[in-house]
């Protein structure tokens, strides 16, 4: 009590600190980051690998198998997965919860390169993942153009892309659909064998010239050069003239001898559509911690400086899917469930206390008790997403909990005849281990939740913290701050019974 008759007589302390609290909630709340959920750590590496041409049964023999072997090996696994397809093979290795996913992802990656000699020449690398439930597309866009679609790639590929990619906060950019240039060799079957030659080698000679090479270096006494020969080719004619075998005689045979070379075009392996038009999708990933509203905000001013830039080329975005959307609809809905939670405890505060300046000074422990939450969310690496926010809507009965019962117990004594100062040492006195138990079972409920691992612990983790650490500030708000306001600003009031208020409570209830 000698604590509390300091600050009572000292509100400086309590003022002072307390702006601290509010101060750091409302800069943090700037940086928190508005996600939809929040971040789920799942303990899954996958292993893919691709073999072209093979049968189902081969790419389980020759790739499936083995690899499987290999990550077999691993510490805490709890259940592998194998699906073998024609072409394809795709491993799912769960670890048991509490395994460093990121730890065992590298393990793996070197067990599979150990075995990668024992694996049939044409596998592609496999590639190993760490499987995350967020790593979903924030963004997904649909370019179309007045141009060619050869042209049109090349324009979102080249340059369109670099500029997402340019945005804090965007991991990866993926493009699906369109009609890739690609410089294509029709070789003649009939002219090469006549030659004696294989399109093998033809395949060969054309990579070896398709090089730049370092041509050594000058030196004098100021400076050094290095020389390089450039030997990429820069037209379809620098492809007819590569020389592809020497004859006996001395003449030689070129590619354009033994093919026909043109700008052509890739196979079309997927098609993009946006209502019915052919186009080109662009995939959009985010960062791990990065805010996909703030994203998605710039994505879309990127987009509107593209169709400006390329207006001749009729260039045209449009946002298929936009993740931010819902994110943003789901959070302005609960935000405005938490107002209407707020506006409806002071209405019964200021009915059940019987006095707008009673209900205004236990109104001060909602605000002050949300806005500090936010300093201790940031500095544990959470989100604004629906868990917390829903927390937050949850726990608003409960920020004022405490302070009614002070601010009651103070009047209690307030009508026994005694001073403002000794009502409230007296009444915070009687009841202060009665709220701190009260508050402390709560904590002691929600807190441990904050501490459990795999998908549950990613969903309620946050919940819980917030619940916990938002109770635990509207303790201290009603030993120190309601106190403090009910010394200078409370009043005792009697219920008229002439009022309506006083015929629904009446003075001797």
């Amino acid at each position: 009590m000698k604590l509390l008759n300091l600050l009572i007589k000292r509100p400086t302390i309590v003022v002072v600190m307390f702006i601290l609290f509010v101060g750091a909630g409302l800069l943090s709340l700037g940086r928190l980051s508005q996600e939809l959920f929040p971040h789920i750590d799942m303990p899954l590496i996958t292993v893919a690998t691709v073999y072209p041409g093979a049968s189902p049964e081969e790419v389980e023999s020759s790739v499936s198998k083995k690899i499987e072997d290999a990550v077999s090996s691993l510490e805490n696994i709890d259940e592998i997965t194998t699906m073998s397809m024609e072409g394809f093979s795709y491993i799912v290795v769960q670890f048991k919860d509490g395994t460093d996913v990121n730890i065992s992802a590298q393990n793996a990656q070197r067990k599979v390169t150990a075995i990668r000699s024992d694996l049939p020449m044409t596998v592609r690398e496999p590639s190993v993942d760490v499987f995350d439930v967020n790593d979903q597309p924030i963004m997904k866009l649909s370019v179309t153009g007045n141009i060619g679609e050869a042209a049109l790639y090349d324009i979102v590929k080249n340059d369109i892309s670099p500029l997402f990619e340019q945005v804090q906060g965007v991991a990866r950019i993926s493009l699906i659909g369109g009609r890739e240039r690609e410089i294509q060799v029709d070789i003649d079957e009939q002219r090469l064998a006549a030659y004696g030659m294989t399109i093998s080698d033809v395949v060969a000679i054309l990579n070896y010239s398709n090089m730049d090479y370092p041509a050594g270096k000058i030196t004098d006494d100021e400076k050094q050069v290095f020389i390089r020969l450039s030997g990429k080719f820069q037209s379809i004619a620098d492809i007819e003239n590569v020389i592809v075998k020497t004859l006996p005689g001395g003449s030689v045979v070129k590619v354009s001898d033994i093919a026909h070379v043109y700008d052509g075009q890739k196979d079309v392996e997927a098609i993009t559509r946006y209502n019915g038009t052919n186009s080109i999708g662009i995939v959009i990933q985010k960062q791990l911690d990065a805010n996909a509203v703030k994203v998605s905000k710039e994505i879309s001013e990127v987009i509107r400086r593209a169709e400006s830039k390329y207006q001749a080329d009729g260039l045209s975005f449009q946002i298929a899917y936009n993740s931010s959307d819902f994110t943003i609809e789901a959070t302005n809905s609960v935000i405005k469930d938490l107002f209407m939670a707020i506006l409806f405890v002071a209405l019964a505060m200021l009915l059940c206390l019987h006095s707008i300046r009673n209900a205004l000074i236990v109104m001060v422990s909602i605000p002050v008790s949300l806005i500090s939450t936010f300093a201790f969310m940031y500095l544990a690496g959470a989100t604004l997403n629906l868990m917390t926010l829903m927390a937050l809507s949850l726990v608003i009965g409960i920020l004022v909990d405490d302070s009614i019962i002070v601010i009651e117990n103070i009047h209690r004594h307030l009508e026994m005849g005694k001073t403002k100062v000794q009502a409230t040492l007296d009444g915070v006195r009687e009841i202060g281990g009665s709220i701190i138990t009260l508050t402390l079972v709560l904590v002691v409920v929600f807190l441990p939740m904050a501490f459990l691992s795999g998908m549950v612990g990613g969903f309620f983790g946050q919940f819980s913290l917030v619940v916990a650490v938002a109770s635990l500030i509207s303790l201290l708000v009603s030993l120190t701050i309601i106190p403090s306001l009910t010394v200078r600003f409370g009043k005792l009031e009697i219920v008229n019974t002439n009022t309506i208020v006083g015929r629904f409570w009446p003075q001797n209830a």
